[in-house]
């Protein structure tokens, strides 16, 4: 790995240029990063990859000590050091820290000057941000980038739609909800990179009008197609909008569907499904982020969306053989969500056409997901079923298409052969989404009465609970009294704890930085921790006490300097070495000690004595030894 101090004779003299212009300290903390990353593509202009840098821990760590020295710099040093910056965003970028990177791009974003680079700032930011995720830090980067480059980054057609947030990101491009400038309309908006899917667009766009032309409420409402332009670099997809859930948030939000709603809501998505088979359309891409849900008082109603949007063979079959790496990036993460969803036909372990039995598979797990919160369901998971259900269920999951019913036709003959339709109108198992409609109460007939004679048991229920509740309030107003008089007679107010804040400096002698020497800062109060640091090649240093380079907390310190390998004498100028041919002469008596006095060791004798570190912490602090150690 390479050192932190490299000097100017090994680094090519374009790079030494670049930091001309700055501070020593500075330059030699730009050239000790280059030369970490030399051996990457950060320090060029090529495209870095998320999550593709794989350093081991050694060069990790030198990474955050140069990350922490530059966080001590002063915020105009800071500003006037744009090129490091970039680095360390490019870095933490590939290594996978996307907040870090986001913060950092947009710190870049601000203090550049020309409008070109911060628009690539801010588009590298929203990228960190798709990558966190993080959608609505996304959106805000990105409508940044567009609108200093609307030419470059707008990804959609701006004089047709005014985009006010993305909705959804996947592999395959964003979805946005816009307004439609033609006639003022909600829409969703979605882009498309054409090269993942595992068709050609044209044959999408062809289902996608299909479906259009069916009218099923079960299915998307296609409004436009629009293939690249140079106004709009991808291909998009215009639809409606309507504020309903995914099945995906639904079940993280309020768990899964109780056995007869995961009943209805598989009934409709397969009448939807169904109506799609009958004109020739395959979903290919059906899961549970592509099943939206909204309860009315008429009961459960679904709608299938991204028809078509499926992946290729190749790129499903390739990500199965390593599904650990996938989660390091958002799009590693929707392809391993696809392989749970994904017959296998179409991840190229059965070498068969695709046929509505895909979509049969694909419709099985998510429903299993609706059911038991997992498309894997275990031996105890069925048993929440009607025996009939989770058979139903079970062959649809089958590997082997053979051993699935062949389309949508047969499951919905079986579902209404062992049990009539769901009623209409289901209470919900959990809290409704936003916006959804509550299920009325049905009022009391006219003829019942309003009260009635109580047994005995329920008289004696009736009794144990107002006595419950009687004495549930005196020892609430007995707990309340005495936390009155606690907070009267014996509270203390909280005094909070000091602050560690960053301090860096340099240990000097006679005008030159002192090497490899450890300090200990020793606080006045005992009860804190001692703060320690060893010194670069420059003499260096950044302070750390509870984590690597976190600083020391204020207040005033005495300072342990020692050096255990001294590689350089001290000598006092003008004092002769011993000479054995002139016995005149004195020996030098100060000839092979360290250059670092014995008294810097001593807690009692050494002369750093009230080094004080202000609040703010400090980031220039300067430590004079003398040859003398006085």
């Amino acid at each position: 790995m390479a050192s932190a101090t490299s000097t100017s004779e090994s680094i090519p003299t374009s790079v030494d240029d670049l930091f001309s212009q700055q501070p020593d300290h500075v330059k030699q903390l730009g050239l000790a990063m280059h030369a970490l990353l030399s051996s990457t593509d950060i320090v060029s202009d090529k495209v870095i990859e998320p999550a593709s840098i794989n350093w081991n821990v050694e060069q990790k760590t030198q990474f955050k000590q140069y990350v922490s020295q530059f966080r001590a710099l002063p915020a105009a040093q800071q500003n006037h050091a744009p090129l490091l910056l970039k680095w360390m965003a490019r870095t933490e970028y590939g290594l996978g820290e996307f907040q870090a990177a986001e913060r950092d791009f947009h710190q870049l974003a601000e203090i550049t000057q020309d409008p070109a680079d911060k628009a690539h700032a801010f588009y590298q930011a929203y990228q960190a941000a798709l990558e966190r995720p993080h959608l609505g830090d996304a959106f805000k980067e990105l409508q940044a980038a567009w609108k200093l480059k609307p030419d470059q980054y707008a990804p959609i057609p701006l004089d047709q739609f005014d985009p006010d947030r993305i909705v959804a990101h996947d592999a395959l491009g964003l979805t946005f909800r816009c307004v439609a400038k033609k006639n003022q309309s909600q829409v969703l908006v979605r882009t498309v990179d054409s090269s993942l899917l595992d068709r050609g667009l044209a044959m999408v766009f062809q289902d996608l009008k299909m479906l259009s032309d069916l009218q099923h409420p079960g299915l998307t409402p296609i409004l436009g197609v629009a293939h690249a332009t140079a106004a709009c670099p991808s291909p998009i997809i215009v639809s409606g909008y309507a504020e309903w859930i995914s099945l995906e948030q639904y079940v993280q939000r309020y768990g899964p569907l109780s056995a007869k709603d995961s009943m209805m809501v598989g009934r409709l998505a397969a009448e939807a499904m169904q109506a799609a088979h009958q004109a020739g359309v395959l979903h290919r891409a059906i899961c549970p982020n592509h099943l939206l849900l909204n309860k009315s008082p008429e009961g459960w109603q679904v709608r299938l969306i991204q028809f078509g949007m499926a992946l290729r063979e190749d790129m499903l079959s390739l990500s199965a053989k390593n599904p650990a790496q996938l989660m390091r990036t958002a799009q590693g993460r929707w392809l391993a969500h696809c392989l749970d969803y994904a017959s296998p036909e179409q991840q190229g372990q059965a070498a068969q056409e695709l046929k509505p039995s895909c979509d049969v598979y694909s419709w099985a797990k998510t429903i299993c997901f609706a059911a038991f919160g997992t498309p894997h369901p275990a031996a105890q998971h069925w048993q929440k079923l009607k025996p009939e259900w989770a058979e139903l269920l079970n062959q649809c999951c089958q590997r082997e298409p053979q051993h699935r019913p062949a389309d949508f036709s047969v499951v919905l003959e079986q579902m209404q052969s062992w049990s009539t339709a769901p009623e209409a109108s289901i209470p919900l198992t959990a809290p409704l989404p936003t916006g959804a409609a509550q299920v009325t109460t049905p009022k009391l007939a006219s003829g019942m009465p309003v009260r009635r004679r109580l047994t005995p048991i329920e008289e004696l229920k009736l009794r144990i609970r107002q006595l419950t509740i009687f004495y549930g309030l005196i020892i609430l107003g007995v707990v309340a009294v005495a936390g009155l008089i606690y907070f009267i007679f014996f509270y203390k107010p909280f005094t909070p704890p000091l602050k560690i804040v960053p301090v860096a400096g340099r240990l000097m002698l006679d005008g030159q930085g002192v090497a490899q020497a450890k300090l200990v800062f020793k606080h006045e109060n005992p009860e804190l921790p001692d703060a320690k640091a060893t010194t670069n090649d420059e003499g260096f240093f950044v302070l750390s006490t509870l984590l690597p380079n976190d600083g020391a907390y204020p207040g005033k310190y005495r300072v342990l300097v020692t050096k255990s390998n001294p590689d350089k004498p001290r000598v006092i100028p003008g004092l002769p070495s011993g000479d054995p041919n002139n016995p005149s002469m004195r020996p030098n008596p100060f000839a092979g000690f360290s250059e670092v006095h014995s008294n810097y060791g001593n807690l009692n004798l050494t002369p750093l004595r009230s080094i004080q570190i202000p609040d703010e912490g400090h980031h220039q602090l300067i430590l004079q030894l003398n040859l003398l150690g006085r």
